[in-house]
């Protein structure tokens, strides 16, 4: 369960175990904030998990989520948050490339922690950490090798393309679930933040477009009144 009512019910009940879902959006459709707020809650309700972050800080992570509400005291150590400057220090006697580093960094986590649900922040990010191109094979291994932790893995990306060719994105035919977030202009030049879900694999998930708002606590989710896509 994400334990945002409306999304719950979009979803079909929730994230299946073990899914990696992509969290796909242009920059300000609230994509960490969302994954952060399923982490959070599920953290509060007793299930442990991991925000990885490649660019932002973890202070700065931890003061903006506390400012919307979700102080990381009430999660009673359940939620960890790491960016690469802590999991250098952490990684300090450990020798590879940074890839090589983040996935021995998470794998020691998760044996030590028990964390079942892991965000990374972002796809874009830690390919772009990569030595090499980052092929569709390197995609198909990671994601691969979160299956084989049995974790359930939020990937926040900002492909922004419109249309989910499953031959042409590795990560939207690898992906077992997509919640495309935009940003929508309405009639009155208000913009509105809309969230759909493309797929969830085993969940009758419903595949319309929903307005999500954020009132400072807690998101809320209804369908658009306007300016259907359709």
């Amino acid at each position: 369960r994400t334990y945002i009512s409306r999304l719950d019910e979009v979803l079909g009940g929730g994230i299946p175990q073990g899914h990696i879902v992509l969290f796909n959006g242009a920059p300000g459709t609230m994509k960490s904030t969302l994954t952060y707020t399923i982490l959070h809650r599920a953290a509060v309700n007793g299930m442990p998990g991991l925000y990885l972050s490649v660019e932002q800080s973890r202070r700065s992570i931890l003061r903006q989520m506390e400012r919307m509400g979700m102080p990381e005291a009430a999660t009673d150590g359940r939620l960890k948050v790491m960016d690469m400057r802590e999991l250098r220090k952490e990684m300090a006697e450990h020798q590879g490339n940074w890839r090589e580093l983040i996935l021995n960094y998470v794998r020691k986590e998760q044996e030590a922690f028990g964390f079942k649900v892991f965000v990374l922040d972002s796809l874009e990010s830690f390919k772009a950490l990569t030595e090499h191109g980052f092929t569709r094979q390197d995609l198909k291994d990671l994601f691969d090798w979160f299956k084989s932790l049995g974790i359930t893995v939020l990937v926040i990306s900002e492909n922004i393309s419109d249309d989910y060719d499953e031959t042409a994105q590795g990560e939207a035919y690898l992906s077992d679930g997509i919640l495309e977030m935009l940003m929508r202009e309405m009639t009155d030049s208000r913009v509105q933040r809309w969230v759909r879900c493309v797929k969830m694999r085993g969940s009758n998930a419903d595949n319309r477009y929903y307005s999500m708002f954020h009132d400072g606590k807690d998101f809320n989710l209804s369908l658009p009144l306007a300016n259907q896509p359709f």
